[in-house]
């Protein structure tokens, strides 16, 4: 359980890093993503 929690955390890490954003804003819905200012597809 500890280890999914970890790799949670790196991905989340990861798409700070990539995209200011704690996850992929690809994977948010067209709506979201605009209300929130986000432009990025991917």
């Amino acid at each position: 359980m500890q280890n999914a929690f970890h790799l949670r955390q790196l991905a989340h890490t990861h798409w700070l890093k990539l995209y200011d954003f704690l996850m992929d804003p690809a994977a948010l819905p067209e709506g979201p993503r605009r209300a929130l200012g986000r432009s990025d597809t991917g």
